[in-house]
């Protein structure tokens, strides 16, 4: 029945041409769908009762990293009150455990206006900013705290990308004497979720072998669907043989 039911709801809004994007689990049908085209009317009254209540599973954290994917292209719209809550609380959790000082900003445009981003980037007003005490360590605790919030962002229904250089300095966060903006972290609804992009095999990146530990194929498949500069993926796992007692 409830195959039935989905294949239904899929045929129909095909036939009313709606562009329907699935953004966030567990949220009202504001958050949960939005509708790209005015032509929900064409939607029976029926479907629509049934797109109001329909249940959503939360996504997991290995299903945020096969999902996301870097978005430049951003829609008008506010970030969800929930989302924003859970986004601050979580930046409170990584300064603290990071010794950062990460900043969200929201309803701001010129860091993605001007040469730098034109072209590239374009509708964002919410952005992270990266920011800490300058360190030798700093890139990599910045990647480590950052990678959880944008993580975090896609269970939310939210869409990223890391921002190295298409960006001008704004005074809408504040960088202290002794810290380094490292990057930004542009945030939001995504025009579309994004594409994914080639990426090297398990062989090339690590020693895996056929008999290596489930851990270590299951963690070497998900730093490859990692963001890394230019794709490059310039980095490889060992697994070392265990230590004699």
């Amino acid at each position: 029945m409830r195959n039935r039911l989905l294949l239904y709801i899929c045929t129909a809004i095909y036939s009313a041409k709606v562009d329907l994007f699935i953004h966030s689990p567990k949220n009202d049908f504001d958050k949960l769908v939005y509708m790209k085209s005015k032509q929900v009317s064409r939607l029976p009254l029926i479907l629509r009762t049934v797109l109001y209540n329909i249940h959503f599973e939360p996504m997991t954290l290995l299903e945020a990293i096969q999902a996301r994917h870097s978005v430049r292209k951003y829609l008008n719209r506010p970030l969800a009150p929930d989302a924003l809550h859970a986004l601050e609380e979580k930046i409170k959790a990584c300064n603290a455990g990071g010794d950062l000082h990460i900043q969200l900003v929201t309803h701001e445009r010129k860091a993605f206006t001007g040469m730098l981003s034109y072209g590239v980037f374009s509708g964002v007003e919410n952005y992270i900013a990266m920011i800490g005490k300058k360190s030798s360590d700093l890139d990599e605790r910045v990647g480590y705290y950052g990678e959880m919030l944008v993580l975090l962002a896609q269970t939310l229904g939210l869409n990223s990308c890391w921002v190295g250089l298409s960006y001008r300095k704004t005074d809408a966060y504040v960088v202290g004497k002794d810290e380094k903006l490292t990057c930004l972290i542009a945030l939001g609804y995504g025009a579309t979720q994004g594409v994914p992009h080639k990426i090297k095999s398990v062989a090339q990146v690590s020693n895996a072998a056929a008999d290596s530990p489930s851990w270590f194929l299951r963690g070497v498949e998900a730093a490859l669907l990692a963001p890394t500069a230019v794709n490059q993926q310039k980095f490889f796992f060992t697994l070392s043989p265990p230590t004699q007692p």
